[in-house]
């Protein structure tokens, strides 16, 4: 039965369903694909004048007939086609009746419940004509509505897996341009568009070993050697403060218990005189190992090297900057660089991170007046970047004070997946400081519609611990649409600085009014992350 299903001809192109519809009863027919062939319409009472002419072949107890040749509607190439192929069928079809295949006494049978079908469906098609007149497919609409020819390739939505696949390649691509194009030539290539591409699209884990070291320098010159030596001051400090806290247990409170040494170990204490670091920061280091990414099994297991080699490297920073000390948060820095280096890379990486950084160097050694003046800073650029968000958080009581320092002191690592956390890291040290602040201001506008929609707890929980919709993907785009530039970053951060000394009523002034202002000064010096940024730092 000729039914609205394919036409098969060995080596010919496939065939693809017309519809036609209008107020009057319109035939439907199947035509050979080509590239603008269109759809002929045909009254039905032509119908059965034009089946009788045409060949007829019985095929499995289905009449299977085609019409006359078809009009072409479309250009003379495409219709010589069609009448081509279409007399191929015919000659076939013909060949194949009159060597008498199939059918028999059936026939008759057959043309009846053929015609009969064709009727049905022709006053079908026509009802819903009456009703709203059909336009012609697509090629893309033929595809998908074809029931015997597969969806296209092309079509099929890829899987995760796919995905995942095409991920790898582009990495793997990416880290044979840096090994073989950008490293060898580093101090010409350091500073070029490329690498700021290459950077802003991830540096792939296997050469993060050997680009971080360059992207961070050693401006202060730290010696290979120097590490070891640091190391050997931190476990004599260790052995000494253990043996002052044997000596302090003995005493039991008495004076002049342990023969008249528990007074002198405890005025050294108070007065901070302790050989060795401070036992506050070693104290503080031995409390935040178990802390430092819980997620990661191998931080903790039994056996592993990583949790002593990060004590080593926190103690002799310790060591070397006792004006620093240990902070909350260096645990994170110094246990991601010991991924990637050994660890008298990762303790020079860490001390010239923090030195370059005067951000991170401000939060760690909590100084108040520059503390105060980035957290102010972070309001003005949220103010400038999406008054909205900004005037939500006035009305709610959000201040920057309530997840900006958490997000800063660990650099991301605490609150983002690590992978999303170290395309921060990657820009962080090309870009410098105002990257970080860029990355928070790329968070919020990833979450700007569900913060806007919630309220002080709401806000409050969802910026500590940040929801799944934060990808890599969604963040670096939000990052790109970013406007200030490193000038403005650190001209706004002048301002705050002479800010923060004046009265807390002229803080709050001042952030009022640039909200009122709708933050037009920093929109009239735009500037995007494809434009030449410095890899300076301040």
């Amino acid at each position: 039965m000729v039914s609205r299903g394919d036409v098969d001809s060995s080596g010919d192109a496939s065939r693809r369903r017309g519809w036609k519809g209008s107020t009057a009863t319109w035939d439907v027919r199947w035509w050979p694909a080509s590239d603008d062939v269109g759809i002929e319409e045909v009254p039905l009472e032509g119908r059965a004048a034009a089946e009788d002419k045409a060949p007829q072949h019985a095929v499995g107890g289905e009449l299977e007939g085609m019409t006359a040749e078809p009009k072409a509607v479309a250009s003379t190439s495409s219709s010589s086609r069609a009448r081509s192929l279409w007399r191929k069928l015919r000659r076939k079809l013909s060949s194949s009746s009159s060597s008498g295949g199939g059918g028999g006494d059936n026939a008759p049978r057959n043309v009846e419940r053929s015609r009969s079908s064709i009727q049905n469906d022709t006053e079908s098609t026509a009802a819903a004509a009456a009703v709203e007149p059909l336009a012609a497919p697509t090629l893309v609409e033929a595809e998908r509505r074809s029931c015997s020819s597969p969806m296209p390739a092309r079509l099929v939505r890829r899987s995760a897996s796919d995905s995942d696949c095409l991920r790898e390649e582009a990495q793997a691509r990416r880290a044979r341009e840096w090994s073989e194009e950008i490293l060898p030539h580093w101090e010409r290539k350091a500073n070029s568009k490329r690498t700021r591409e290459l950077l802003l699209a991830g540096v792939p884990s296997k050469v993060r070993g050997h680009v971080w070291p360059l992207l961070i320098g050693n401006e202060l010159h730290i010696a290979p050697g120097l590490y070891d030596v640091l190391c050997e001051e931190a476990r004599e400090s260790r052995r000494e403060l253990q043996r002052e806290t044997e000596t302090l247990s003995a005493a039991d409170g008495d004076l002049g218990g342990a023969g008249g040494q528990a007074e002198e170990v405890f005025t050294r204490a108070l007065n901070g005189t302790a050989v060795g670091a401070c036992p506050a920061s070693q104290k503080a280091i031995v409390l935040d190992l178990p802390r430092t990414f819980p997620e990661l099994g191998f931080f903790h297991a039994a056996d592993s090297p990583f949790q002593e080699q990060l004590r080593q490297l926190l103690e002799a920073y310790a060591h070397f900057r006792p004006e620093f000390g240990y902070s909350q948060g260096m645990s994170y820095l110094a246990a991601v660089l010991l991924l990637y280096l050994d660890a008298s890379h990762a303790f020079a990486c860490f001390v010239n991170m923090l030195a370059r950084s005067h951000c991170l160097s401000a939060f760690y050694k909590m100084q108040t007046p520059d503390v105060r003046a980035y957290l102010l800073l972070q309001k003005r650029l949220l103010v400038h970047e999406m008054p909205t968000l900004a005037t939500h958080f006035h009305t709610i009581g959000i201040e920057p004070d309530m997840y900006l320092i958490g997000w800063i002191m660990t650099l991301y690592c605490r609150v983002l997946p690590i992978d999303t956390a170290l395309r921060i890291w990657d820009c962080f040290f090309w870009f410098g400081d105002p990257f970080i602040f860029r990355a928070a201001i790329g968070i919020l506008r990833v979450l700007e519609p569900r913060l806007l929609a919630g309220s002080f707890e709401d806000c409050a929980y969802m910026l500590s611990h940040l929801p799944a919709v934060v990808t890599e993907e969604a963040l670096m785009k939000a990052v790109r649409a970013v406007r200030f530039s490193p000038r403005r970053f650190y001209e706004l951060f002048d301002s705050c600085m002479t800010l923060v000394s004046a009265a807390p009523t002229t803080v709050h002034a001042d952030v009022a009014g640039d909200m009122e202002e709708g933050g037009e000064d920093d929109r009239a010096d735009p500037h995007d992350l494809d434009a030449p940024w410095p890899s300076t730092h301040r």
